[in-house]
């Protein structure tokens, strides 16, 4: 198959850039990142402050929108301790994700216990390699940072309805908007998708409520109180 003309460009400028100009570059726009999620620690939601809205699925450059997302909801969950209003995100009702099936408990507990080994694997490689064990346990610390994020993250991000939207939020990713006119069927779910045909929402957590849209989607979505999501959603329906 043939190599595009950007294609190649890219490949030769990779070789001729040296790797530590490129992680020197990139370590410089992470602290750019940083400073920016310091500097809106006092709004009333850093999120809604950095994070602009996401186009729908299906929109051009979607991916490369919900990377940045990510990226920025890490610094910001990773860093700041606030805790934001829920009432600060979009939508008048609004639905914790955290307690159900244990979600949040289960990035937290993760998050420590991949410091367990931390120590003693870091002793093993040093008399041999130092600079792998330097390397393996910045990542190790990387690892569990990201984990702690996701868990602040599962804590405060709500799923929120209005009159007109569902907004599904969970951890650092996940953040979207369902206009509730393609809302078909609304109902308890046990959720088992052996075949793979339902999207699962929830986290670390247990599915329990099952939507169905108009175009054939179904989501398997967790809640605290799925009761009362369910009651919201058929009213609206």
């Amino acid at each position: 198959m043939a190599i595009t003309e950007s294609t190649s460009l890219l490949i030769s400028w990779s070789k001729t850039v040296p790797p530590s100009l490129a992680a020197a570059c990139f370590l410089i726009y992470q602290l750019g990142l940083v400073i920016k999620v310091w500097q809106a620690r006092h709004a009333a939601n850093p999120e809604t402050a950095l994070v602009p809205i996401q186009t729908e699925p299906g929109a051009k450059g979607r991916w490369l929108q919900a990377a940045q997302g990510w990226e920025r909801r890490f610094w910001i969950y990773a860093l700041l301790t606030r805790k934001p209003d829920a009432k600060s995100f979009a939508g008048s009702n609004h639905f914790g994700t955290g307690e159900q099936g244990g979600n949040a408990s289960c990035w937290l507990g993760w998050a420590f216990i991949n410091l367990i080994p931390l120590p003693i694997i870091h002793l093993i490689l040093h008399h041999r390699h130092p600079a792998v064990a330097d390397i393996t346990t910045m990542a190790s610390l990387a690892g569990s940072l990201w984990l702690w994020a996701e868990y602040r993250a599962a804590s405060i991000r709500p799923v929120s309805v209005d009159d007109k939207y569902l907004y599904l939020r969970y951890g650092l990713l996940t953040d979207r908007r369902i206009d509730r006119a393609q809302i078909l069927d609304v109902k308890p779910s046990g959720f088992c998708d052996g075949h793979g045909h339902i999207r699962r929402y929830a986290g670390l957590g247990a599915p329990n409520v099952l939507i169905t849209l108009l175009d054939g989607e179904v989501m398997a979505v967790g809640v605290d109180h799925p009761d009362r999501l369910i009651v919201e959603l058929q009213a609206g329906s």
